[in-house]
């Protein structure tokens, strides 16, 4: 009908609101910018919210609760063996040893001295769960004569030609808080804090300092020489190669 309203053609559009559209024709307030304004408005009609009328007959669409995100919802998830065991190495052995002179590949890290690299490399035992985490850190020097790398810029863990532990280095290493004779132990109720402090004070008074000592390999001869095995290999190996004149 040429005459009819809007409101009527709507009503004629959809015939279920022709009784909403009897109640009321009141102006309805709407506060947000997702309602098609070409669409006349009812009282009661809902276009995704609810609408209840306030004092004055006008009509004002009722905001929803805020939905909180996702992580707000969930607790905070419990640090495994294993995942403290990667915060202590990104959080305080990896920066700290960088800070030393040490290079890195992996959990192996080793420093340039001339004619040998110091190394130290972190090895995890076989039967490690993500409960409870076992490793110890092997550690000595490659000799560059003896170096699997061809370029003399990096040594691992299979280029030792002194093979010693972390345990070598410390006053007592058998009665630790975090571990005994074969190494550190972290388990899933591990204080994470007190094991870094303990691992600070093995690195930082006796383990890197014992590594800096050695200048050269006369040196290393005469510091490694107290460990009677390795000491002997390594006078073998630099005998071997006539990398210095032994007496």
């Amino acid at each position: 009908m040429a005459g009819a309203s809007s409101a009527d053609n709507c009503c004629r559009r959809w015939p279920h609101l022709r009784a909403l559209a009897r109640q009321s024709t009141a102006t309805i307030t709407v506060e947000s910018a997702d309602v098609a304004p070409s669409l006349p408005l009812a009282t009661g009609l809902s276009l995704g919210g609810s609408y209840r009328p306030n004092e004055s007959g006008s009509h004002h669409r009722r905001a929803r609760p805020p939905r909180l995100p996702p992580h707000r919802c969930r607790q905070a998830k419990k640090m495994t063996a294993k995942d403290k065991q990667q915060e202590f190495i990104k959080a305080y052995l990896k920066p700290k040893l960088k800070e030393w002179g040490y290079q890195t590949s992996g959990q192996t890290w080793w420093k340039d001295k001339g004619d040998f690299f110091n190394v130290i490399s972190l090895q995890n035992y076989s039967w490690n769960s993500k409960d409870s985490v076992d490793f110890r850190f092997n550690i000595g020097i490659a000799l560059k004569a003896t170096l699997k790398d061809e370029r003399k810029k990096k040594a691992t863990y299979s280029d030792l030609t002194v093979h010693l532990d972390e345990g070598t280095f410390l006053p007592d290493r058998i009665n630790r808080k975090f571990g005994d004779n074969q190494g550190y132990s972290i388990t899933d109720k591990t204080d994470l804090k007190e094991f870094l402090d303990a691992l600070k004070a093995d690195f930082e008074t006796y383990i890197l300092p014992g590594l800096e000592k050695p200048k050269s390999l006369e040196d290393c001869i005469s510091y490694y020489g107290q460990f009677s095995f390795w000491g002997e290999n390594l006078r073998r190996v630099i005998k071997e190669y006539n990398l210095v004149e032994l007496s």
